[in-house]
């Protein structure tokens, strides 16, 4: 049965609702090592910059690259601003962006809202070990907004969605840099797809199988 635009609208609402739910139901309220340390190292870059050197280290001057600085800075002003109610809070909505991207995303591809909420659901649930208060979990939300727009842009290439590609990519290098090469993981199937279709449309899968099938009739002839 298909949707009128009322009934979308509603069970946008509903969809919405119980993404944030589940999102608010998977967040933990403990903190993991690294918050400690991310929140530190975001007090340490305001009071002295990025130096490149590692501030807590028992080696005096021993490189470092402040991989998700800006990260850092970010957990450091929520914590000044709401201490670790803050944190949980601040988890809490990065885990509800995660969740209504992955959604959206979905109805954008499949144009199935329900299957999309049920995905969604079953996403969340399954990466609930993974969200807590660390760069990884807006690298989430920034990928799949990544292929939200790549999605985007395939139906309707407009220069706004290559644009905004093009800045995630400089979010996703000051917000977690280690996993900035991943970002351009992300865009290899549209390229195989595109290179098959225009193999295809040169029928250059068909030259291919002519000049083996010549080959083969040459070989045997040689026998």
């Amino acid at each position: 049965m298909e949707f009128t635009k009322k009934d979308k609208i509603i069970f946008n609402i509903v969809a919405v609702i119980s993404i944030v739910i589940m999102a608010i139901a998977v967040s933990p309220k403990t903190m993991q090592n690294d918050t400690y340390y991310t929140i530190k190292i975001g007090e340490y870059i305001f009071e002295n910059g990025i130096n490149m050197q590692d501030p807590f280290s028992w080696h005096e001057g021993l490189p470092y690259t402040f991989p998700h600085w800006l990260y850092d800075c970010i957990m450091n002003i929520t914590y000044k601003i709401g201490n670790w109610e803050g944190i949980y809070c601040s988890t809490c909505v990065f885990a509800i962006i995660l969740g209504l991207i992955i959604y959206f995303t979905n109805s954008n591809i499949s144009n199935n809202k329900f299957v999309s909420l049920i995905f969604t659901l079953l996403d969340i649930y399954l990466l609930k070990d993974f969200i807590a208060a660390r760069a990884q979990l807006v690298t989430f939300s920034l990928f799949a907004l990544t292929i939200y727009l790549l999605e985007k842009f395939i139906n309707n290439p407009k220069k706004i969605y290559a644009v905004c590609l093009a800045f995630i990519s400089l979010i996703i290098a000051n917000l977690h840099c280690a996993v900035w090469p991943l970002f351009f993981i992300l865009f290899l199937p549209y390229i195989a797809e595109y290179l098959f279709i225009v193999c295809y449309d040169a029928e250059i899968a068909l030259r291919i199988a002519t000049i083996i099938k010549i080959l083969k009739i040459k070989i045997c002839k040689i026998r």
